[in-house]
């Protein structure tokens, strides 16, 4: 991957980060290994290996942040039969 790549995905990760911890998917401990690193998504002065151990920490986190959430979904009882079947346009009644 180029190095643009990189950081790009970076920021993108970086991002997703934000909006996970928004939407109290996930706390701030669930990135400790990645801020371990000390390596921000705009950081001119790391290098390509710092940025890639970087994704690959980032990534690693948000992954499990968004397996615990599709566990705790699929643990959820089933949603009534009235407010399924409308996602692809199909009608309730």
């Amino acid at each position: 991957m180029r190095t643009a790549e990189l950081l790009h995905l970076h920021q993108l990760l970086a991002r997703t980060r934000i909006e996970f911890e928004r939407r109290d998917i996930a706390d701030e401990s669930a990135f400790e290994t990645y801020d371990s690193l000390n390596v921000d998504p705009v950081a001119a002065y790391a290098t390509k290996d710092e940025h890639r151990a970087a994704v690959l920490a980032l990534a690693a986190a948000l992954a499990t942040c968004a397996d615990s959430v599709r566990s705790a979904q699929d643990r959820r009882p089933a949603s009534s039969p009235r407010s399924r079947g409308t996602a692809h346009g199909e009608s309730n009644g």
